[in-house]
């Protein structure tokens, strides 16, 4: 018996789990054992999963397998099964299924209770744990598990980039094969969607990035693949070529599951696309599958033009989120403009803690009032105020109508019992027409529409992607709530609504 630990007896809270008789495989009895017997592993993962749950259904094998593996190697792991089934003969019935520990279903509200710690919003969960700390390696074990297997032991972020490097280098082996002779499995020549015109698939390699959209016909105009992907992509193809150069990306499109004649679809494309009687060899399916592994609708992968790496896969979300300023749309990139984004966060959230310095300019060192109001209002006036709020709305915003004639109520009654509060309205409208339309029906004070950057700027700085959205500062600009809505509900009576 291994000696107690007292990090996972504060994991666990509890003296005992159930484990499985040795020598009977899977199906073998049950039987219960102290805490300290998985003292000496030195990663334990906490398996959250129920018998209801397909999803769990599907997993389970899978880490059973690899658990299995991990065991065979020598591996100083162990799981635990914190159930969410809510009778005990479905939980004896599914933990049959599986070769680990269990904490018990008498001591089930402990791990519900574990599940809350670790904020587990989806069934199945494998929170992976230092078993002498008790400290987090990670709350994505069955990502890892599924991108890995049980080579990823012991979870380290060192052991898991060599993962990465290593199936990488698998996948660019099998992707160089098939792939590097200008696209040789694809063929000689793709067909230019609008045109018909043959392409030489030499032409597309030449490109330093090759985008494969893969996608199938439904009905021309109305699916989602044609209707909403195919415009926005055509869009960034255009913007990566005007950003860096006309040779530095290409799309091909690659037709997938399905026999059906596409030509209504190619017809509204702006780049060309693979044989459909290419696509319809099993060997060819064969192949990009075990390249791309698993090819959901729609999908987009990255690869090289050369022929010899493939750069990311299935990153459509990136693409759409991110636009061309992100391309190749690899993890690195990304991590790029995230630290981009965040000095300039700080830059101008520091701008904001300098009287507001952020609303004025060199040329217009005041604000106006709505209502038709001919008030302007200065920084120094501006900061005077005990709070200030940034009010992130728009005419086009069903809700924001709503909002905006509760806080114009209670900004009425505030400034009418002589508190020392304003509002700045930051406008997310398309143009200065409505911009206007909305701002003469509110009494506060707005940023011009014209000076477009520094409402992204500060859109950017305080994540405002919802609207309506009310932020509170003090007079200094130090944010005090990005919640200023729930101070609105709870009524000018409540001012300062607990900020100071």
């Amino acid at each position: 018996m291994g000696k107690m630990n007292s990090k996972l007896m504060e994991v666990f809270d509890c003296e005992e789990l159930l484990a499985k008789e040795e020598g009977e495989g899977t199906k073998a009895a049950t039987k219960v054992i102290p805490l300290a017997e998985i003292s000496s592993n030195d990663v334990i993962g906490i398996y959250f999963s129920a018998h209801w749950c397909l999803p769990c259904e599907r997993f389970t094998p899978l880490l059973a397998d690899c658990y299995k593996e991990m065991k065979a190697a020598g591996n100083k792991f162990d799981v635990v099964f914190a159930s969410s089934d809510s009778n005990k003969h479905e939980f004896e019935e599914y933990y049959a299924s599986m070769p680990w520990k269990a904490i018990k279903f008498e001591d089930r509200e402990r791990a519900k209770k574990l599940s809350g710690e670790y904020k587990v919003q989806s069934l199945p969960a494998l929170v992976l744990l230092d078993a002498k700390s008790g400290k987090v390696i990670s709350s994505s074990g069955k990502e890892i598990v599924l991108e890995y297997g049980a080579q990823a032991f012991p979870f380290s972020e060192e052991k898991l980039q060599q993962c990465k490097r290593e199936k990488a280098a698998e996948t660019d082996a099998i992707f160089t094969e098939n792939f590097q002779e200008n696209f040789q499995t694809f063929g000689a020549n793709a067909t230019m969607g609008k045109t018909g015109e043959l392409v030489p698939m030499k032409d597309i390699c030449a490109h330093k990035y090759v985008g494969f959209v893969f996608g199938n016909y439904n009905h021309v105009g109305q699916g989602p693949f044609e209707k909403f992907l195919l415009p926005r992509v055509t869009e960034v193809l255009n913007e990566v070529r005007q950003l860096y150069g006309s040779d530095s990306f290409q799309l091909l499109y690659v037709p997938w599951q399905t026999t059906k004649d596409d030509s209504p679809l190619r017809a509204i494309m702006d780049f060309p696309g693979v044989s459909l009687d290419i696509m319809n060899d099993e060997e060819v399916t064969d192949i990009l599958e075990d390249i791309f592994e698993d090819i959901g609708m729609p999908c987009i992968c990255i690869v090289t033009g050369d022929g010899k790496s493939v750069v990311t896969k299935n990153i459509t979300t990136r693409i759409l989120e991110n636009g061309a300023i992100a391309f190749p749309w690899t993890d690195d990139r990304l991590q790029e403009l995230e630290i981009q984004k965040k000095e300039r966060q700080e830059l101008t959230k520091n701008e904001t803690q300098q009287n507001f310095k952020t609303l004025f300019t060199d040329s217009r060192d005041f604000l106006q009032r709505g209502l038709g109001s001919e008030e302007k209002v200065s920084a120094e006036q501006l900061c005077s105020n005990s709070i200030i709020g940034f009010y992130f709305s728009a005419s086009w915003c069903g809700p924001c109508h709503a909002f905006t004639a509760q806080l114009a109520k209670l900004y009425n009654e505030v400034k009418a019992d002589g508190k020392k509060f304003e509002i700045v309205f930051l406008s997310s409208d398309n143009d200065a027409e409505a911009f206007q339309q909305h701002f003469q029906q509110m009494p506060w004070l707005a940023l011009p529409f014209d000076e477009r950057t520094t409402f992204e700027k500060l859109k950017e700085a305080f994540d405002a992607h919802s609207i309506p959205s009310l932020f509170l500062f003090d007079s200094s600009g130090k944010l005090l709530t990005d919640d200023g809505r729930s101070c609105v509900y709870s009524g000018a009576a409540s001012y300062p609504w607990g900020l100071f």
